[in-house]
């Protein structure tokens, strides 16, 4: 695969193994064998006929649709949420292994559309918000408006009249309220920490404020492995995952953050590229899907970690410590780069 958004892929998941050897060997080791685990998975289905992929993709979501429901019935309690099988010492996460099959089945549904009409949209949405109500119910906050963002993206690209959006933004905005009645006390609790940073600093909030503390005191160049007292002494809970660009830039200084930004943003502008330059309707669906996936997990978690955003634990992409999140990525790279052989 001599594709420029691989590449970039590539580099970005190495630069995750060296971030995490921050927090041990075996951090840095496991994440070398889940980058490792995520290439030989796209070897293999490289090798497959994208053709059967398109055939079947219906069945991966709806095996990833019961794997939801029964990970609500059956999932281990982790930190007070449903959102892992242990496999093995090891946490699979359904919600995001099925992320490309279902913006896959998405993009089906639109490049068959024989009419854009306000019904055709309620139809598509009304199909996939099925999954987005069981992760949402995880609870997972933040992939659930991830994945709900890039469903409306999707549409969007499919030329759908924008007048059509604003009926459902009018129509649903009274559901708003009942939407936070819904929201668990924890989450509720991040939002007015979020209004207030003086409220409870020494819990809902000690996160947030932690991570502050930790990209501040990086400076220009960072302290380096070794003196990174934030990440290294544990004052920053969760820097590893979800606050793993407050790690970074304390280690690495501003210099290191911006080469990870840059870095991303070059593999953002590599999709955008390659979705500019085809002329494969399914492709472009598919990967204007992928694409905003990236950039929205990368702009909610950065934008957490500066408190600019409120605290919704999504990964940064390709950095943060993880298997699922990290071979989610690059099947959602390799289905791009199959769909693409077919132009």
């Amino acid at each position: 695969m001599k594709n420029k958004f691989f590449i970039l892929a590539v580099i970005l998941s190495l630069l995750g193994v060296l971030i995490q050897s921050l927090f041990g060997f075996n951090n840095a080791l496991n994440q070398l064998s889940f980058v490792i685990l995520s290439l030989f998975v796209t070897i293999i289905v490289s090798r497959f006929d994208i053709r059967i992929l398109l055939k079947t993709s219906h069945l991966f979501s709806i095996l990833g649709l019961l794997l939801l429901i029964l990970l609500l019935i059956l999932g281990d309690p982790i930190r007070g949420a449903q959102r892992w099988f242990v496999i093995f010492s090891f946490n699979f996460q359904p919600s995001a292994i099925f992320v490309p099959f279902f913006l896959l089945s998405l993009a089906i549904l639109l490049e068959e559309l024989e009419e854009y009409s306000f019904p055709s949209l309620l139809k598509i949405l009304g199909l996939l918000t099925l999954p987005l109500l069981f992760i949402f119910k995880q609870p997972d906050l933040g992939t659930a408006m991830v994945v709900g963002f890039c469903l409306f993206s999707m549409t969007y690209l499919a030329h759908f009249p924008l007048r059509y959006y604003l009926i459902l933004f009018l129509g649903t905005a009274p559901l708003l309220a009942l939407g936070f009645k819904l929201l668990k006390p924890y989450q509720l609790a991040r939002i007015i920490s979020f209004i207030n940073p003086n409220y409870d600093p020494s819990g809902i909030n000690y996160n947030s404020l932690q991570s502050v503390i930790a990209i501040g005191s990086g400076f220009l160049i960072g302290k380096g492995f070794n003196a990174s007292s934030q990440s290294r002494l544990y004052f920053l809970p969760e820097s590893h995952t979800d606050f793993v660009f407050a790690a970074l830039t304390e280690a690495f200084g501003f210099l290191g953050s911006m080469i990870t930004i840059a870095l991303l943003f070059a593999f953002f502008f590599a999709l955008l590229k390659e979705i500019k330059n085809s002329s494969n309707t399914l492709f472009r669906y598919y990967t204007f899907g992928a694409l905003n996936y990236f950039f929205l997990q990368t702009f909610f978690n950065i934008g957490m970690n500066l408190r600019i955003l409120p605290v919704v634990g999504v990964p940064l992409p390709f950095i943060s410590y993880g298997g699922s999140s990290l071979l989610s990525a690059f099947l959602l790279l390799t289905i791009a780069f199959k769909l693409n052989e077919l132009s």
